[in-house]
């Protein structure tokens, strides 16, 4: 890796760099420029070098009289345009101003970081590749489309920058937070509330912004229209302007939104209410925000855009929605398409393993339902509180001491991601104690997880699934650590393939019984000896804190290969920690085992039909 300044200067100055110095400024021999020629104009390229250990891409800069001489000859080159921003450097040389340049996804690029020349060549190559796309009309319209996110994050940067001003703060009014998905029904105003992050020298927090808004969603596929014709004025964006752009975009969506605002003007939306115009376009949700005044409407309705009175400063946002479905789309899109949402599930054990599996499983859709459907529900079982021995191996916190776990675990979810779990059911009780036939009460649930890390519970849950009809019986996932935490395991229990194969926790373990099958242990050190502290009237064992978190994570594993393979391979499953290096065994599939008490039977009639 080239990191004396002396090569540096030699392998730049070889390919064309000279450079940049301002002697009021230490630039620390950060920046370089090299001019290259692009349809017959010579442009300077300025790269500046974060650090000499290149673990970011050098950033671009072109001088705004450079972009002039492409916008002079290229009409369509004017802000705001893809890959361009005004968030550049004023400070580097008095007489002109640098526009950012974006040549790449950060997050697409391996650097190759030893390979200096290489490095360098990419990123000319990189940026000659981006300018010629906008050049040409044809693709610069295409990626406007691609890029109107960005895009439109920048207009919100600017038109935000001049409310920070006025109201001398730091609010970010730029990104905006909604605590609920884009409404299917957009026929109507709601009354929501945004939030944004408020800042107050280091400290931060969430301050609620309070709007009407009317939803929008673009779609009827017409090509962008050319920004620059409504946005030149990137640092005030006037409600005429805005609306003049969508209508040209979408005259659909344009004319719905005149709809719901003729519905609603004078009872939902009333004079000098703040009202905030939400369009939707390719899965994001974009915002303008100003407050109402009841003079606009006949100038809105009657087309007359251009009027002076609607040419006011409006505040431009992107809106993220937190809505739990769409943040579980995205995590697991083209992956593993199926989710937990609209499952009905029973968690047992809200402890080590049990609160790291809940708030785990949450984000796999568990407690979620796309249709207002109680039967969809996350049922988590456990008669514990929380206590402070508990602190260092569990997810939750002081916050939460004396808490019942399960009361604590829907709190602390609801705190983490919205109260967007109205399914979640908090039992405080011992599986045991609940009403007869409990388990099959709960509209036939589709799984239930044991995450007690108990045999006996474990073997009760077992006997209660087995008194279910077999049609309506539910699947079954045991976690549980072993030893002091040197491993992790799972067993998935299938139902149907229960029924004609065998493979249950009793296959496994049998309480009452210290030897198991030594094909089936994995820990076969015969001088393992597993610690436990005892203490008055109580014994515990001690394991890291990882070891709940691996038997969580293994859990969500099965979980996931369940719904998106209908079958889980492998159904006994282990899962081993860094420091153990003795003797392993490998995942298989547990079937009737001759010492249990519930599938002995099958391997008496496998034989038999042998």
């Amino acid at each position: 890796m080239t990191t004396n300044i002396t090569d540096i200067y030699i392998l730049l100055d070889e390919i064309g760099y000279k450079l940049f110095t301002n002697d009021q400024i230490n630039l620390e021999d950060k920046i370089w420029q090299k001019k290259i020629n692009l349809c017959g104009i010579s442009i300077q390229l300025f790269l500046e070098f974060k650090n000499w250990n290149y673990l970011t891409l050098p950033s671009i800069y072109i001088p705004m009289k450079d972009f002039k001489k492409l916008s002079d000859k290229i009409q369509h080159i004017k802000f705001p345009l893809p890959h361009f921003s005004l968030e550049g450097k004023k400070e580097w040389n008095n007489e002109d101003f640098m526009c950012g340049f974006c040549y790449a996804l950060h997050d697409r690029i391996e650097l190759p970081r030893h390979q200096f020349y290489t490095m360098i060549k990419y990123i000319e190559d990189q940026c000659l590749k981006v300018l010629n796309i906008l050049i040409n009309n044809k693709s610069f319209r295409k990626e406007v489309s691609k890029e109107f996110y960005n895009i439109w994050r920048s207009i919100a940067s600017y038109s935000a920058s001049s409310y920070q001003y006025a109201l001398k703060t730091e609010d970010n009014f730029s990104n905006l937070f909604i605590a609920t998905k884009v409404p299917d029904d957009i026929t109507q105003t709601y009354n929501t509330n945004f939030f944004l992050l408020s800042k107050n020298n280091e400290s931060y927090k969430h301050r609620v912004f309070k709007t009407k808004v009317i939803f929008i969603k673009i779609t009827d596929g017409r090509k962008i229209p050319l920004l620059y014709n409504f946005f030149s004025d990137l640092f005030f964006v006037s409600l005429s302007n805005v609306l003049s752009f969508l209508k040209e975009w979408s005259i659909q969506g344009y004319n719905l939104f005149l709809d719901v605002l003729k519905k609603n003007i004078g009872h939902n939306i009333l004079d000098n209410d703040f009202l905030s115009l939400c369009f939707t376009y390719r899965d994001h949700t974009y915002a303008i925000s100003f407050a109402w005044k009841n003079k606009y409407f006949n100038k809105i309705v009657n087309n007359n855009l251009m009027h002076k009175s609607l040419n006011i400063s409006v505040l431009c946002s992107v809106v993220d929605s937190l809505d739990m479905n769409s943040v579980i789309n995205r995590n697991i899109k083209n992956i593993q398409s199926k989710t937990l949402k609209n499952k009905r599930i029973m968690q047992v054990g809200v402890g080590a393993i049990g609160g790291y599996l809940a708030d785990g499983i949450v984000k796999i859709g568990a407690g979620i339902s796309e249709k207002i459907n109680r039967d969809h529900k996350l049922l988590l079982v456990d008669k514990d509180t929380l206590s402070p021995d508990n602190l260092g191996r569990h997810i939750l916190g002081y916050r939460f001491l004396s808490f019942p776990k399960t009361v604590a675990m829907k709190e602390y979810i609801e705190e983490q991601y919205g109260k967007n779990f109205p399914n979640i059911i908090s039992i405080n009780s011992s599986i045991d104690l609940l009403t007869d036939n409990e388990i099959n009460k709960h509209n036939n649930l589709n799984l239930i997880i044991d995450a007690t890390g108990s045999l006996e519970v474990a073997e009760y849950i077992n006997e209660q699934v087995l008194k279910i009809p077999l049609f309506q019986r539910p699947h079954v996932l045991h976690l549980w650590i072993y030893g002091n935490g040197e491993c992790v395991q799972g067993l998935w229990v299938d139902p149907k393939v229960r029924e004609n194969l065998g493979g249950c926790i009793n296959c496994l373990h049998l309480s009452g019984f210290n030897k198991n099958d030594p094909d089936l242990s994995p820990l076969k050190d015969i001088d393992f000896q597993k610690i436990v502290v005892e203490g008055p009237c109580a014994a515990y064992t001690p394991y890291a804190v990882s070891a709940g978190m691996n038997a969580a994570s293994l859990g969500i594993d099965m979980i996931l290969e369940w719904l998106n393979t209908s079958i889980v391979e492998m159904n006994y499953q282990t899962r081993y920690n860094s420091a153990y290096h003795g003797n392993k065994i490998s995942n298989m599939q547990l079937r009737r085992q001759p010492r249990c008490p519930h599938c002995h039977e099958k391997l008496a009639l496998s034989k038999y039909e042998n």
